[in-house]
């Protein structure tokens, strides 16, 4: 069986992943979950009866139930309100696991427009806090940055910060792959 199989989806067993290896975490470690809520969300993910975004919302529930307690999580997402190459909204600033904070701003997205993933990535990667061991940012999308933004020099900038990336991409183009 794949690890999709074993946790319904794969964007749950990716997130879950990640959960099993915060448990460890140490107190004062940080993590950021950057969520897609452009309108292609809103499209199907084979293999599932759900909209992506309601896949990648009921993974990040599972996970976070898996995280240790000291944990400071928070969520950033973009493409939900104007839907412009701008749209990128701070939902929550990483504190200590609260599931409802967390939830009730994903329950409530309403994907629209464009994904300016890259600007959303380097907007979150400022609201870490630099007194945290780890810093993390967990990107959930579906499509390539429609903005042109070079998400390569982001990648090299998180490096240099001391900034872990994962990203889980939902059903994505094999040209964007790389």
């Amino acid at each position: 069986a794949t690890i999709g199989a074993l946790f319904g989806t794969p964007v749950a067993a990716a997130l879950l992943f990640m959960a099993a290896q915060s448990a460890w975490a140490q107190t004062g470690d940080a993590v950021v979950i950057v969520f897609d809520g452009s309108g292609s969300m809103w499209g199907p993910l084979e293999g599932t009866r759900g909209s992506k975004l309601v896949v990648a919302r009921e993974g990040v529930r599972r996970a976070l139930t898996k995280l240790a307690p000291q944990t400071r999580v928070g969520l950033m997402s973009f493409g939900h309100r104007r839907g412009d190459c701008g749209d990128v909204e701070v939902m929550r600033r990483a504190e200590p696991i609260d599931m409802d904070r967390l939830m009730v701003p994903l329950e409530r997205l309403n994907p629209k427009g464009r994904g300016p993933l890259t600007l959303a990535l380097r907007e979150a990667a400022k609201t870490l806090p630099s007194d945290a061991s780890r810093r993390t940012l967990v990107l959930i999308h579906d499509d390539a940055d429609n903005c042109q933004a070079d998400l390569c020099t982001l990648a090299g900038e998180l490096r240099g910060a001391g900034i872990r990336a994962h990203v889980i991409s939902l059903a994505p183009k094999p040209e964007d792959v790389a």
